[in-house]
C-alpha cells in the first residue's frame, strides 16, 4: 500500500511511502527519520487490527474537541456510483472542520460566529468550482460538492506558551495531532491553524486512492492508537510567515483537496516523464507541447499564458487575479481522481437533492447555468450563481464586445447543459448505432 506524504526534510520534493508498517509508524507520531521511510519494507502489518476497507470501527471517543456545533448535513445515503449517467442528484462530501484560536482571531476577528461564516464563504468558493468538474471525461459536470456538516474551535497544543506558537512547527506531526479526533462520520476532517510549518510547506494532507490508506471516505484506524486518515491540514501562514490572502487559502485548500480525492503527483512530476500526454499537464498551449523545440525544461520553467494548474508545486503566492489554470485541474489529475471514484470509493458522499445554480447543469427553475466563476465571466448574458438573477438569462445583455459569445456556438448555457437523462439517451443512442454498423460490418464479411 502506498500513500503520498509530504516530506518536511525537503519543501521541494514528497515522499511516497510504500510499505505499511512505516505508514503507520509515521502517522502514529513514532520519530522515524526520512531515509528509515524509503528503506521501509512490507512486513506483517495488516492483520485483523487494522482494516483498510470494511466495517468501520471508530473506537474510543478520543478527541481533542467537544460539543461540535452541527452547521448542515445531508441524510439521503449514495451508492458510491458518482459516474452514473442517471444520477439527477449532486453528491456532497461533508467535511467535519475544525481551527485553532489564532486562526479564530485572524480570520473571525476573535468571534467564533464570524470565523464560521468566513469559512463557510471559502468552502462554497471551493465546492462551487468542484461541482463544473468533469472528472471522467464524459463532456458532463460530475456536480461533486462541499458543505461544512460540523465546526469547533481546535486546541492542538494545550499549555503551550504563546511564544511557542510563533515557531514554526513539522506539517505532518501537526496532522497527526488533526488524526487524534475522530472524523469517523465525516467526508473529510479539515482543520485550519495559524502556525507556520517547517519548509515552505502551507498545507499536508493524507492521498486517497483504491489501494492507499488515507483520504477521503477513509476509516479510523484502531492500532496502534485511534487516528482518523482522512484529514486535511492548512495553515494561515506562508512560506514567509506572513498571512495569507483569502484568495491563497482557497488555493492551498482546493490543492490539498486534490491529493484527498487521489491526485498523487503534482503537474510537474508528470511533465518529467517527458511523455506526450503528459506534457499538457505544464500548461503550456498544445501547440508549444507538441513541437519538439519545446523541452521538458522550457515547459517546467517557463510560465504558461493561462498559469499553471492547482496541482503544480509551489504555485506562487499572494496573486490577487488568477490566470485561467490557476482554478483548474490538470487532464494528469483528472485522471487519477477519475480512477478513485471509479473505485466507489466515495461511498461516504451524500446525495442532495435541491438544485445548486453553478453547477453547469440545467435544474428545476434555471433558464441557464454558466457553471464556475470563471466560466461565468466569459459569458455575461447568464446570472452567476452571485450575482442578482443567478442562473437567469440576463435580457439586456449588449450582443457585442464580452458579451458577443452569448450568440455564438460557445453560448455554454443555452446548448450545451443538459439533463444526465438527456446524456444518457446519447449515449444509448451512439451504442446503438455503433452495434448496428458492426452488425452490417458482420453481414458484408459473410
Amino acid at each position: 500500500m502506498d500513500i503520498l506524504y509530504k516530506n518536511d526534510s525537503n519543501p521541494s520534493t514528497e515522499t511516497v511511502l510504500s510499505a505499511s508498517e512505516e505508514i503507520v509508524k509515521t502517522f502514529m507520531n513514532v520519530t522515524i527519520s526520512p531515509s528509515q521511510w524509503l528503506r521501509g519494507s512490507v512486513t506483517q502489518i495488516l492483520n485483523a487490527s487494522i482494516k483498510l476497507r470494511g466495517k468501520r470501527d471508530y473506537g474510543s471517543d478520543n478527541n481533542m474537541i467537544e460539543n461540535y456545533n452541527v452547521i448542515s448535513t445531508t441524510t439521503e445515503k449514495f451508492d458510491g456510483d458518482v459516474f452514473n449517467a442517471l444520477r439527477s442528484t449532486g453528491v456532497i462530501c461533508n467535511l467535519c472542520v475544525v481551527a485553532d484560536k489564532e486562526f479564530m482571531h485572524a480570520h473571525g476577528r476573535g468571534e467564533l460566529p464570524e470565523l464560521k461564516r468566513q469559512l463557510e464563504k471559502l468552502i462554497d468558493s471551493v465546492s462551487w468550482l468542484w461541482r463544473t468538474i468533469d472528472w471522467n471525461g464524459d463532456n458532463f459536470p460530475d456536480n461533486i460538492g462541499f458543505k461544512i456538516m460540523r465546526f469547533d474551535e481546535w486546541d492542538p497544543y494545550p499549555g503551550e506558551e504563546f511564544e511557542h506558537y510563533q515557531t514554526p512547527y513539522p506539517a505532518l506531526s501537526l496532522l497527526s495531532k488533526l488524526g487524534v479526533i475522530d472524523f469517523g462520520d465525516c467526508c473529510l476532517g479539515v482543520g485550519f491553524t495559524m502556525r507556520q510549518f517547517l519548509q515552505k510547506q502551507v498545507g499536508v494532507s493524507l492521498v486517497a486512492s483504491p489501494t492507499m490508506v488515507g483520504g477521503v471516505c477513509d476509516y479510523r484506524t484502531t492500532a496502534p492508537d485511534f487516528q482518523s486518515r482522512n484529514v486535511v491540514l492548512i495553515s494561515g501562514r506562508g512560506f514567509d510567515g506572513y498571512p495569507l490572502l483569502s484568495t491563497d487559502l482557497e488555493q492551498v485548500l482546493l490543492h490539498e483537496l486534490g491529493h484527498s480525492f487521489g491526485v498523487t503527483r503534482h503537474d510537474n512530476d508528470w511533465v518529467r516523464t517527458g511523455k506526450k500526454r503528459a506534457r499538457e499537464c505544464s500548461g503550456h498551449p498544445v501547440n508549444n507541447v507538441r513541437d519538439s523545440r519545446y523541452g521538458t525544461d522550457y515547459l517546467l520553467t517557463v510560465d504558461p499564458p493561462g498559469g499553471r494548474f492547482i496541482m503544480w508545486r509551489n504555485n506562487e503566492q499572494g496573486k490577487r487575479i488568477f490566470k485561467w489554470n490557476n482554478l483548474q485541474f490538470s487532464a494528469c489529475s483528472k485522471y487519477e481522481v477519475s480512477l478513485m471514484l471509479e473505485s466507489k470509493r466515495g461511498i461516504c458522499f451524500t446525495e442532495e437533492i435541491e438544485p445548486f445554480c453553478g453547477n453547469g447543469i440545467l435544474e428545476s427553475f434555471e433558464i441557464c447555468d454558466c457553471g464556475n466563476e470563471l466560466n461565468c465571466r466569459l459569458m455575461t448574458c447568464c446570472g452567476s450563481k452571485r450575482s442578482n438573477n443567478p442562473c437567469q438569462k440576463i435580457e439586456s445583455f449588449d450582443t457585442t464586445g464580452s458579451n458577443k459569445a452569448c450568440t455564438t456556438k460557445y453560448a455554454y448555457p443555452f446548448s450545451i447543459a443538459k439533463s444526465r437523462m438527456q446524456l444518457q439517451q446519447q449515449k444509448v443512442m451512439q451504442n446503438q448505432i455503433v452495434s448496428d454498423e458492426e452488425m452490417k460490418s458482420d453481414g458484408s464479411r459473410r
